[in-house]
C-alpha cells in the first residue's frame, strides 16, 4: 500500500469476504508484516501499535493462524529491526486468541 493503513483497512475487506466466500473454514494469514516507516517517519513505535492492533483485530475476527514475514527485504518487516526484538509482536502474540509456535515448533508440526 502506497501509505501508512491501519489494520482495519488492510484485512476487514478480505475477511469479510473470505467469510461470505467459506464461512465454515478457518482463516489463516499466509503472510503479513509491517514496517517502521510511516508516512511522517521512521516510528518503531508505531510499528508495535500497529502489531498489538492487527493481532487483537484478527482475533476479534475469527482468524486461526498468521504466519509473519520476518525478513528484512525492502525495508524492516523482520520483527528484529532498527531498535531490536519488537515489543508490539511479543505482546500481539501473547494474546490468548492465538498459540505462538516457534519456527522451529511448527517445523515439527509439519
Amino acid at each position: 500500500m502506497p501509505h501508512w493503513s491501519s489494520p482495519k483497512e488492510v484485512f476487514e475487506p478480505y475477511i469479510k469476504r473470505m467469510k461470505v466466500m467459506a464461512g465454515s473454514k478457518p482463516i489463516f494469514i499466509a503472510q503479513t508484516a509491517s514496517t517502521s516507516n510511516t508516512q511522517n517517519s521512521l516510528q518503531n513505535t508505531a510499528k508495535d501499535q500497529w502489531l498489538r492492533d492487527s493481532y487483537t483485530q484478527l482475533a476479534g475476527m475469527g482468524v486461526r493462524a498468521i504466519l509473519y514475514f520476518n525478513i528484512n527485504k525492502e525495508c524492516d518487516w523482520a520483527i528484529n529491526s532498527n531498535s531490536g526484538k519488537s515489543a508490539g509482536y511479543k505482546n500481539a502474540v501473547n494474546n490468548p486468541a492465538f498459540g505462538y509456535l516457534s519456527p522451529a515448533e511448527l517445523a515439527k508440526k509439519i
